[in-house]
């Protein structure tokens, strides 16, 4: 009682104080765009283009959406050709799927840098705050021939807060269902040259299955200077801690496994503008993640990775850019199954972008990944934008990619069901391309088609070796997953935004003629926003085909039925950049799963505040 009681006198105190002001906000957001590709992005080709320039499929997800979620996989669920599988509410296991592809084959960066795991190659997006990131970028289809591994289906790219104006102080408490609690703060101001963004975080929930409970902190910053037009140094560094219940699958539950996981980071990066048509990025990142989980037989790992990169662009006059970078990175596992291992990459690669009068764009880029298990790994990728006419705009792209075996799949121990890793992995490697339509009136309307296919060759998959007679991964497999994304994003009237996207998905295993796991054939995301005088009323629902699983007690294959899951929120203006928000989850309290016997939570509620001050 004592927490709704806060938040109503907040509410009251700030509504009665920021009127006047609250007026001139309600009048120039009405000139919002409901879609805008005049956004700059970096992620498609490493280097700041307009949205509507980038090569192949770029998604951005704003800061407005970033800050009213949780975690990164809840910012990312929305987004068409994406999938975000969950094992549970708040604090159990995300993972991503983009097209189709392995999450393994999904590579998330901050700010450029790999933060998949050597172990098992995966990112859990529920451990990913969001405190002091400014944006997410995602490029559906491949990215290897920029970024290397395990950018098969995609890339996500998360992007810290930069750049400050005056100081601000921002305060923000969420309070629903199962005595969750999310507590941020953050901070950010200017000082002469000199910019600083701090964000941390407490979140808590009991958790909706017994031994679901989770605690996790959060902190990070960044301070920078830019001591010279263009050119600037900056310091990042994070860490975050966290314990999580393990409940397990519901038919065979645990009620003590735990896991605890606890992350550093540091970064040192610059840029120097060389000339007014030359600039040089250097960065050196470090990390260290630890995660232990404690059951009848405790499992230990920590994860060291060093990166070093660097990065030269030269701009001819607009027309052509070219940019080549080189890159060292270092991963070293100490576990108690496998004992220590290491692997050492380097790399290089080059890119030109070619944009002949602002009609047509031509985009090709080639890299070298040289690791010191897997060999080396040559791939390229062609892209072309073509503006056919005003707000008319095609797109295409041809590439190949790979996924690097982990260490689980190449050094996993002997056990009792006669398992065993194999060294000799090779990489998975993958065909793809895509093309695509889009029509964009501004303010008011765009729409996009895109058609894609990826074609998986070697991939890894866990097979009888006939000359051992032992389960072990060898690269037998081959997949095809291939589908249409479409969407549209209309403002009907000055108050209202309406956004409609449905992907269709074939994901099989060409071998076997089965459907890959957790990819359904339909998925559509509907999305709502009013905004009548100082109210916004938000309504998204996600549809899910049936899905073919994987028993969790038996392995056998099931059919997950088909679901529709709504939420709704409605959020009030209490001063200019400060809101009081409430608002309901899985409103048709549907039981259903995304993961085969890890049920999602019924109905749930939630309010919070957001202020600034």
């Amino acid at each position: 009682m004592k927490k709704y009681l806060l938040l109503a006198l907040l509410s009251v105190y700030s509504v009665v104080h920021a009127a006047e002001p609250l007026k001139e906000a309600e009048k120039n957001s009405s000139a919002d765009k409901v879609f805008s590709l005049d956004e700059v992005v970096v992620t498609g080709t490493k280097t700041e283009k307009f949205l509507r320039d980038e090569p192949g499929s770029v998604e951005l997800i704003t800061n407005d959406t970033v800050k009213a979620s949780s975690n990164a996989g809840e910012a990312a669920a929305s987004i068409s050709g994406v999938d975000v599988g969950q094992n549970g509410a708040l604090g159990q296991t995300q993972n991503m799927l983009i097209r189709g592809v392995a999450s393994e084959g999904t590579l998330i960066l901050l700010d450029g840098i790999p933060l998949n795991g050597s172990y098992s190659g995966l990112v859990d997006f529920s451990s990913i705050a969001l405190d002091n990131i400014e944006r997410i970028e995602i490029m559906k289809g491949p990215g290897s021939s920029l970024y290397g591994a395990n950018a098969v289906g995609g890339v996500v790219n998360l992007i810290t807060k930069s750049k400050a104006g005056k100081p601000e102080l921002t305060v923000g408490e969420k309070y629903g269902t199962f005595n969750t609690h999310d507590l941020n703060l953050g901070f950010s101001g200017k000082l002469d040259l000199l910019s600083l963004n701090m964000g941390g975080s407490y979140q808590h929930t009991d958790g909706a299955r017994p031994n679901s409970a989770f605690d996790a902190y959060n902190a990070n910053g960044k301070l920078s200077y830019e001591f010279i037009k263009g050119s600037s140094v900056a310091l990042s560094g994070g860490y975050y801690n966290d314990k999580t219940g393990a409940p397990g699958p519901a038919g065979l539950p645990s009620l003590t496994d735990r896991q605890e996981d606890l992350k550093y980071f540091g970064n040192l990066e610059a840029s120097l503008a060389l000339a007014d048509d030359m600039n040089l990025k250097v960065n050196l990142y470090a990390a260290s993640n630890n995660q232990n989980f404690y059951s009848a037989s405790t499992t230990t790992s920590t994860e060291i990775n060093y990166d070093l990169n660097a990065q030269y662009s030269y701009d001819l006059a607009g027309i052509n850019v070219l940019t080549f970078g080189a890159k060292y990175r270092n991963n070293k596992l100490t576990q108690n199954l496998i004992g220590q291992k290491e692997s050492i990459t380097k790399s290089i690669f080059a890119q030109d972008v070619l944009d002949m009068l602002g009609n047509l764009i031509f985009t090709p880029s080639i890299r070298l990944d040289s690791d010191s298990g897997y060999g080396d790994t040559w791939n390229p990728q062609a892209s072309l934008v073509y503006n056919l006419d005003d707000g008319l705009q095609l797109k295409g792209s041809v590439g190949t990619s790979f996924r690097a075996p982990n260490f689980s799949e190449l050094y996993w121990p002997l056990d009792s069901w006669g398992d065993v890793g194999n060294p000799a992995l090779k990489p998975e490697k993958a065909t793809s391309y895509d093309f695509g339509l889009s029509y964009e009136a501004p303010g008011t309307l765009f729409a996009r088609a895109t058609y894609f296919q990826n074609n998986i060759a070697d991939m890894i998959q866990w097979s009888l070796d006939p000359s051992t007679f032992l389960f072990t991964p060898l690269n037998v497999g081959k997949a095809v997953t291939y589908g249409v994304e479409t969407e549209i994003r209309i403002r009907p009237a000055e108050y209202a935004e309406l956004s409609v996207n449905y992907t269709w998905l074939s994901a099989k295993d060409t071998g076997s003629g089965k459907d890959l796991y957790y990819r359904p054939k339909n998925k559509v995301n509907f999305g709502l926003k009013l905004k009548p005088s100082v109210f916004v009323i938000e309504i998204n629902s996600e549809y899910y085909d049936i899905r073919t699983g994987n028993d969790a007690l038996t392995y056998l294959d099931i059919n997950l039925p088909a679901v529709i899951v709504s939420s709704a929120k409605i959020s009030a203006k209490i001063a200019p950049e400060s809101e009081l928000y409430a608002g309901a989850s899985n409103l048709e309290d549907v039981h259903y799963e995304l993961r085969s016997g890890y049920p999602l939570p019924g109905r749930s509620f939630f309010c919070g505040v957001n202020y600034k001050f």
